[in-house]
């Protein structure tokens, strides 16, 4: 889907621009994540969030 093509259907009266690229980049990114070989692992702070460090 491009943004020419959405706005095509938009002008046609076939929803909205907007909702058609938000469906293509939800599959892009459905379509990626069934791919990925390595995924990235969650990296975690030693501490809470929002606490700063005292010297």
């Amino acid at each position: 889907m491009t943004a020419n093509l959405a706005l095509s259907l938009e002008e046609a009266g076939i929803s909205t621009a907007k909702l058609w690229l938000n469906l293509q980049t939800k599959y892009d990114l459905w379509e990626l994540k069934q791919q990925r070989l390595n995924p990235v692992m969650p990296f975690h702070f030693g501490g809470n969030y929002g606490e700063t460090a005292h010297a």
